[in-house]
């Protein structure tokens, strides 16, 4: 991680003239110092954190530095520490109460930084400091972003809440299993459900994991999440599950794959809410319906809906490909083949039942 601004010849001149001031009772706040400082592009406290004394930063502390100050280059002195690799530095500021998430330059955070530093000894000091709960998290977010499973799993034996209980969220508010579905982050996944992750817990907005993990993309994610024990037809409270949402938004691999891990393909969906016109309806409707919807010919949409509820018959979507424009013919394949594999599913599942 690089800094711009301070020049380090004058960072080292500076340096030896605070070591020759340390025991200054006045230290932190001597505007000459401090003058001179800016001058070399930094404040006395990130000089002492660059080069990497621990002893000057503790003398700076005493006598009323700022331990967060990054009033000059943008960044404070728990970066610049990280970033010059000065563990005995880190140390210090986190003794000193240094905001780990206080941003810097590109709006990261001093977590990130450590995180993302590739210093092992910092890193594994930070998770093994006395960190909150929502900091323990944002470590374990951070640290599998980057890759660092030797470090999440540290953190997580420290009670990091990464079983995407409504406490498990990073800073912007997603669960770090939801987070990792929906990147596509296999080996993430992996990782979390390996360590008991819930694979079914809800996120702020009520989806499951599997909910994140639809495109045809997050296959290996999905398939995961399902071994693991995910409940496609786990209901939520307005009556969508993962499989009726797969059907509806005509993910075909997502409802093969759901099919393959067995689900009720008799029921009818029973919602309630923004989306009820679904309520009622059987698989074949819903996939009708739903094609009917990504058109702009909404009267059509409904007829369309309505007339294959009455006739009970097969949908005719070649007839909807074809009359309702490029997108609507996209989105009527899919659903050909969401009927045609959910029809099959139910006769072979009525021979079965028969015998």
């Amino acid at each position: 991680m690089e800094f711009a601004g301070p020049h380090l010849g004058g960072i080292q001149v500076l340096l030896s003239e605070i070591r020759d001031a340390v025991h200054d009772c006045g230290l932190a706040k001597n505007p000459e110092m401090i003058r001179k400082a800016a001058a070399a592009g930094v404040t006395p406290l990130q000089a002492c954190a660059i080069a990497g004394d621990r002893g000057c930063c503790e003398a700076l502390l005493a006598t009323g530095a700022d331990v967060d100050d990054a009033s000059i280059g943008g960044a404070p002195p728990l970066h610049f520490a990280i970033a010059a690799g000065a563990t005995e530095v880190v140390a210090c500021l986190l003794s000193h109460g240094a905001d780990l998430h206080r941003q810097g330059p590109g709006g990261r955070t001093g977590l990130e930084v450590a995180m993302e530093s590739g210093d092992e000894e910092i890193a594994n000091l930070i998770a093994d400091s006395r960190l909150s709960a929502a900091e323990k998290n944002a470590a374990l977010v951070f640290a599998l972003r980057a890759g660092r499973f030797d470090l999440a799993d540290r953190l997580i034996r420290r009670q990091a809440p990464a079983r995407g209980c409504p406490g498990a969220e990073d800073l912007g508010g997603g669960d770090v299993l939801v987070e990792a579905v929906s990147n596509g982050r296999a080996e993430v996944v992996e990782f979390l459900l390996a360590r008991e992750c819930e694979p079914s817990a809800v996120d702020r907005e009520s989806l499951a994991p599997l909910d994140h993990a639809e495109a045809d993309d997050k296959r290996a994610v999905r398939i995961l999440l399902l071994r693991a024990g995910a409940d496609p037809m786990d209901r939520d409270a307005s009556g969508w599950c993962s499989f009726w949402r797969a059907v509806v938004g005509l993910h075909v691999e997502a409802v093969r794959d759901y099919v393959s891990h067995g689900v009720d393909l008799t029921s009818r969906l029973q919602v309630t809410g923004a989306e009820a016109e679904y309520d009622g309806l059987t698989l074949e409707e819903a996939v009708v319906h739903s094609i009917g919807r990504m058109t702009p010919d909404d009267e059509l949409a409904a007829d369309l809906a309505e007339g294959y509820r009455q006739v009970g018959v097969d949908p005719p979507l070649e007839e909807i490909a074809s009359s309702l424009g490029e997108d609507a013919g996209t989105a009527a394949e899919r659903g050909a083949a969401i009927v045609e594999m959910l029809g099959g599913m139910t006769r072979r599942n009525g021979r079965d039942r028969r015998r």
